[in-house]
């Protein structure tokens, strides 16, 4: 699996989850582009790389700036055109207001992505003071905040 055939095959749908949802064709999914007809299994070490190499491509994937990353079906993830998400970021804004009434976490993490992105989960914690188990659960509702915003 190569990152430019990835890119091309989620500009052409527009949307594709990286991971199928309980073996079902809706919605589309990287891995039934890459491997279709073909169930997966969460089986790591059966001899089967390709649930390793599609979690490898989705990590390449979202450092990649030519398609759009987010958890934002169902908390899955998800990756977008740069198009259609421009589209979709548009409609959400004139829904909902960009980032009016952000929780503080929500804030303070959106605030450091403006201004560097992408960044690791564990540069993010770092720059945002949200590292160690007790900021753990702040942080992943704040991420999930901002994942359902589009942010």
């Amino acid at each position: 699996m190569k990152i430019k055939s990835a890119v091309r095959k989620i500009n052409k749908s527009g949307i594709l989850l990286t991971f199928p949802m309980n073996n079902q064709k809706e919605p589309h999914s990287l891995w039934s582009e890459f491997h279709p007809r073909t169930k997966m299994k969460w089986e790591w070490d059966a001899g089967d790389n390709r649930v390793f190499d599609m979690w490898k491509l989705m990590k390449a994937l979202s450092d990649c700036r030519e398609v759009v990353y987010s958890k934002w079906y169902l908390g899955r993830a998800t990756f977008f055109s740069r198009e259609l998400f421009v589209a979709m970021l548009s409609v959400f804004q004139k829904k909902q207001g960009d980032q009016t009434n952000l929780s503080k976490q929500a804030e303070r993490i959106f605030s450091e992505l403006e201004s560097d992105s992408p960044l690791s989960t564990k540069e993010l914690k770092k720059l945002t003071k949200m590292q160690g188990k007790f900021y753990e659960p702040a942080y992943n509702r704040a991420t999930k905040e901002l994942f359902s915003r589009l942010l």
